[in-house]
């Protein structure tokens, strides 16, 4: 009876960690550039505080076919905001609003959304 004998594989197909490397750290590379963008657009936001603010101006803005109307409300704290005006009806200057502050849960972005004028 005939003993097999094991063969060793040529060189050429042995497996070498340092062939993949750059590979593997590229794909890393381009894998985490894509997360950080995914999170920053997609950072979720989370409800804060209500500001007071009144209206100082109007523009509007462009996105291709759509045309959105925005208001300018300069906060209590003296800081100017944008605000979309899907929901404040007409411009009116110095009209006091509520607005609702919302924070990025990652990256600590601010976004004010109107809730309501103030009666005051």
């Amino acid at each position: 009876m005939k003993k097999w004998k094991k063969r060793k594989r040529p060189a050429s197909k042995e497996f070498v960690w340092k062939n993949y490397t750059k590979p593997i750290i590229l794909l890393t590379v381009i894998i985490l550039i894509f997360s950080a963008i995914l999170l920053l657009v997609y950072d979720p936001l989370i409800a804060g505080k209500e500001v007071p603010g009144s209206v100082q101006s109007e523009y509007k803005k462009t996105l291709q076919q759509y045309v959105s109307i925005c208001f300018v409300i300069k906060l209590d704290n003296g800081q100017l905001v944008d605000v979309q005006a899907n929901r404040m009806g007409a411009f009116k200057k110095g009209k006091r609003v509520i607005l609702q502050e919302m924070t990025g849960l990652i990256f600590k972005r601010k976004e004010y959304r109107f809730l309501r004028y103030s009666e005051q």
